[in-house]
This record gives structure tokens, sequence and C-alpha cells, in this order.
């Protein structure tokens, strides 16, 4: 992109805000990940990676999260969330041991079974 339009988006709000400061298709400001990683979509939720217009999780960004930690949302899902990938994840998350969220179901940790409620006793 030519200099003063890529400064544009680099220097904008919505660089500052929601990552988009790069230049995209038609002259659009677009998420990247240098512009992700200073956010708090990146620091506690995990989307560190510019795709389109938004930042994203891939990879092993979830891992690192607050939200893995209190609710076992650990793994990338394919449209970019940070969501519980395991069983294993809700067991090692505070909300087992707090609340019985102990279960994998739709993505989510559940409490479902009566071990998932006397995991919070």
């Amino acid at each position: 992109c030519d200099k003063a339009r890529c400064s544009t988006c680099a220097n904008s709000a919505n660089c500052k805000a929601l990552g988009l400061c790069g230049k995209g298709a038609g002259g659009s400001c677009v998420a990247t990940d240098d512009g992700c990683r200073p956010l708090t979509a990146c620091t506690v939720f995990g989307r560190c990676h510019g795709r389109g217009s938004i930042c994203v999780s891939t990879g092993d960004d979830c891992l690192a999260t607050k939200e893995c930690k209190r609710s076992g949302w650990c793994t990338a899902s394919p449209d970019g969330a940070c969501v519980a990938g395991s069983t294993e994840q809700c067991k090692a998350s505070e909300d087992c041991h707090t609340l019985g969220h102990c279960t994998l179901k739709k993505a989510l940790c559940a409490a479902v079974a009566d071990a998932d409620f006397k995991a919070a006793g």
C-alpha cells in the first residue's frame, strides 16, 4: 500500500481500539497481528492475530489467557474465538473447582454430571 494510506490506518483510532492498522483491498483498514497484540482482546481473550476486519485466536493463543485458566477456554476455534476444547481443559479450570463446570458441552465447560457438582463442593 502507499505510505500515506498505510500511515492513515496505523495512526487511526480504530488501530488503537480494534487493531485495524494495515491497509486492505479497496483502501479499507484491516486487522494486523501487530495491531491486535496490545489489545485487551489479545491479552484476555487470545485474539492476537489479524484476519480481515477482526482480531482472532489461532494456534496456542488461547493457552496463555486468563479465560483459559478461569473458564477452560484454551482452544482456538475455526472462527477465531477461544473455546473449551476438551473435558480435560474444563477439569483444569477454576470454574470447575468453584462452579462445577467440569464437562465439555458444545465448546463450553458445564456442570452436567453429579461428579461436576461434587467437584465444586
